[in-house]
């Protein structure tokens, strides 16, 4: 227990390593360290020592805790990203596949077809499956119809 108080307070090795090394439980370790700063006959160099290793102790542990939080949130943000991409391609599809059926025949549409899309309930329908032979105003029959 001496050799690893002597560690920590030489500036020698880390709380965290001392522990290990010498297998003595960090808070058991911190204690003692703590009862040799409070006496009254220490110099303030060494209390000056102990202030600064613990502060290094405390920076090095920052990085390595937000490094990895860091990774885990990149890891987050990549995998919602690509659900959001894959959910906005679904929803495309499903747009596009209800928007290129006609309305009257029910089929797809070819290359190079005119289409003619209602103004009232904006579906659309090729232009040989409506009686009109302009897209301005094109009203569909369901819509006339109601």
């Amino acid at each position: 227990m001496s050799q690893a108080l002597d560690d920590v307070l030489n500036c020698k090795m880390s709380e965290r390593k001392a522990s290990q090394v010498y297998n003595i439980k960090r808070s058991t370790l911190k204690r003692k360290i703590k009862e040799i700063k409070e006496k009254p006959g220490l110099s303030s160099s060494v209390k000056e020592e102990l202030c600064v290793q613990q502060t290094r102790e405390e920076i090095k542990k920052r990085p390595i805790m937000n490094k990895r939080k860091l990774q885990q949130n990149k890891k987050n943000q990549i995998s919602e990203e690509s659900n959001r991409v894959t959910k906005k391609n679904k929803i495309k599809r499903q747009l596009y596949a209800e928007k290129d059926i006609c309305v009257m025949c029910g089929e797809a549409g070819r290359d190079n077809e005119m289409w003619f899309r209602c103004r009232n309930c904006a579906k659309w329908a090729h232009e040989l499956c409506t009686s009109v032979s302009s897209a301005v105003d094109y009203i569909c029959e369901f819509c006339i119809h109601e």
